[in-house]
């Protein structure tokens, strides 16, 4: 019968809620101590710190023998109640441990968590899971980022790609327009979103609704095909920013400048050499672009590029002369082997 007892608690073990278990460890630490007070069994509880810490030692079969009942009647209650009962408690009581911790990891690893107390983060949303792990190691490696948290997001039904990458988390969203899913990516928190969906249709209606939802100085990030869908998309918002192919042109610059090419990849990709990067212009007065040049060379062996008035450089002055005249908070675009913290005069 007993048998038959413990055999049904432990098939219904995941039905039973954390809060039932503890209060039947609650219920059978309090008779015990009920029964050892009827037995006269003192020294077992003199305080309930002393009890507590025979009940424990003895649930847990440790047993250290220091503490033990000392008549007929503390010794039945032992065999017959305390032991049999305190072990089948406490064993279920780690097993459903287990069971909540081997929840959570796998809640996390198939993109089930929430994450939505996160803060001043990159969110990825993509249909590309392989390509996505080109865009984490082109973020990663830079090394002077803003630490962020990335943020996987997909519709697919898979496991957390990348779960040995440090700042990285993985989300699974049944949709990008429901407000209770975009809420456990944090997304009006987020400082950066990427967009990288399965094509122009999807990359392009995702990041209007976006738009819409993050805070006001969130860079929306993605990339299209359709030039004329490109330039409705930039017209929307000073926070968008979309990359196109750019085909023809390039195409065009390989034929008459051989090897122009690699020098793109080179100068778009962290980690391979000399790399472009854009930084605002820290100083409470306007200096000349001789001034910048000279300090970029001299103090971090890096090129001044060109600058521009906005964060999408949208009158970017490439190679201006050197009178040309740099204000405060102007973003400074250079090539560098690392990203500088600041720029300042």
């Amino acid at each position: 019968m007993f048998y038959k007892l413990i055999s049904f608690i432990y098939s219904h073990i995941n039905k039973l809620s954390l809060l039932v278990i503890l209060g039947f460890c609650l219920g059978h630490f309090i008779t015990s101590y009920w029964l050892f007070y009827l037995a006269q069994e003192q020294q077992l509880i003199t305080t309930w710190i002393d009890y507590f810490y025979y009940w424990i030692v003895t649930s847990s079969t440790v047993g250290y023998g220091d503490m033990s009942p000392v008549s007929q009647a503390g010794r039945l209650i032992v065999g017959i109640y305390f032991i049999p009962f305190s072990l089948t408690m406490f064993t279920i009581l780690l097993a459903k441990g287990g069971e909540i911790i081997t929840t959570r990891i796998r809640r996390t690893l198939m993109g089930h968590k929430s994450f939505a107390d996160l803060s001043g983060h990159i969110i990825l949303v993509t249909g590309h899971i392989h390509r996505s792990k080109k865009i984490i190691e082109l973020i990663l490696a830079d090394n002077n980022r803003k630490p962020r948290t990335i943020l996987l997001v997909t519709k697919e039904h898979i496991e957390h790609p990348y779960p040995d990458t440090d700042y990285v988390e993985f989300c699974h969203l049944d949709s990008y327009s429901d407000n209770s899913s975009l809420a456990k990516i944090a997304i009006e928190k987020a400082d950066r979103v990427i967009i990288d969906g399965m094509n122009d249709d999807e990359n392009f209606a995702n990041a209007v609704h976006f738009k819409n939802k993050v805070q006001p100085n969130c860079h929306i990030t993605t990339y299209l095909v359709d030039e004329a869908k490109a330039d409705t998309l930039r017209e929307l918002g000073v926070n968008i920013e979309v990359a196109t192919p750019k085909a023809a042109e390039q195409m065009v610059r390989a034929m008459q400048d051989h090897g122009s090419t690699m020098a793109m990849h080179q100068l778009l990709t962290s980690g391979e050499g000399q790399t472009i990067y854009v930084s605002q212009l820290c100083s409470d007065k306007s200096v000349k672009v001789s001034e910048v040049e000279h300090l970029l060379k001299s103090k971090h062996d890096a090129k001044f590029l060109g600058f521009a008035s906005d964060e999408l450089a949208t009158d970017m002055q490439i190679n201006p002369g050197w009178e040309a005249v740099i204000h405060p908070q102007m973003y400074i675009h250079y090539i560098s082997k690392q990203r500088l913290a600041k720029i300042v005069f």
